[in-house]
């Protein structure tokens, strides 16, 4: 019943979990202003086309039935061929999921995900600016063991 790992499950839940990710070539980190800050801005000196990066994510999930809070502490390496090699602390997150909906077959939750500037602009492992991501989350319960989830999240 839940899904795996890479959305957001509806259900508040209490966990303790570290996340891996990593990336090779990712090109236009400054696009959006998504991954980094503008390189013309308050982002690294020299532009890239391309880079390299491993996230490691510590992320903890605290609360009851109806209500759970997340945070998400991430530390970020970067290997960049025109600014080198660096690391350190990435923009920490903190989400809120509200049960608004608890049927048999339908779960649907309020969510709000705010992303603190805490991560270097300048070193690239943040993007510089405060994001706020609100949304809905469902879970259908199509057989007792098949599931559909719907993310829908305002990036």
């Amino acid at each position: 019943m839940y899904a795996p790992f890479e959305i957001e499950v509806p259900l508040p839940s209490n966990f303790f979990a570290i996340r891996y990710d990593s990336a090779k070539g990712l090109r236009s980190p400054d696009r959006a202003e998504y991954f980094w800050a503008k390189q013309t801005g308050l982002g690294p000196d020299v532009g890239e086309n391309s880079i390299d990066y491993q996230d490691l994510r510590f992320i903890m999930s605290a609360g009851g039935k109806r209500f759970s809070m997340i945070t998400e502490v991430p530390l970020r390496f970067i290997d960049a061929a025109g600014n080198g090699g660096t690391g350190g602390l990435g923009n920490i997150s903190i989400a809120t999921k509200l049960l608004l909906i608890d049927g048999q077959h339908w779960k649907i939750t309020q969510f709000f995900k705010t992303y603190l500037n805490t991560g270097s602009a300048k070193r690239g492992t943040a993007n510089g600016h405060v994001s706020l991501e609100p949304g809905l989350l469902a879970q259908y319960q199509w057989s007792p063991t098949r599931y559909w989830f719907l993310s829908l999240i305002h990036i």
